[in-house]
């Protein structure tokens, strides 16, 4: 794999079985990748790091996504957005650490559930 390779996933979307095309646009193994959408009216970009903590017990790992619209995908990636907060499970952090945002809501709300009430 390399920076530029394409890859192509079939998700049930709405219902219906969807191809997707995605392109590599950052590839750093084993530390992190990204990713980017090139076909449709909404396109994920995405991006995946891997820290080790000092101790070396165990890893942590970080993934970023968000959408990008064209054409009347635009209209809709607000939608999206929504409907993606709400499925993600909520993380399991020690006792009294700080939570931190995973979707990115320049909004602060989105089809009426504020941003910390979905994480």
């Amino acid at each position: 794999m390399k920076v530029g390779s394409r890859g192509k996933m079939t998700r049930l979307v709405g219902g219906r079985e969807r191809t997707m095309t995605s392109e590599l646009t950052e590839y750093d193994p084993p530390r992190s990748y990204a990713f980017r959408g090139i076909h449709g009216p909404i396109r994920p970009i995405g991006k995946g790091t891997v820290d080790p903590p000092a101790d070396g017990a165990r890893s942590r790992v970080t993934f970023e996504l968000d959408f990008e619209g064209h054409g009347f995908g635009k209209m809709l990636v607000p939608f999206v957005r929504c409907r993606l907060g709400r499925s993600f499970p909520r993380p399991r952090e020690p006792e009294g650490a700080a939570r931190e945002p995973r979707l990115a809501d320049p909004l602060g709300r989105l089809c009426g559930v504020p941003l910390d009430e979905r994480l």
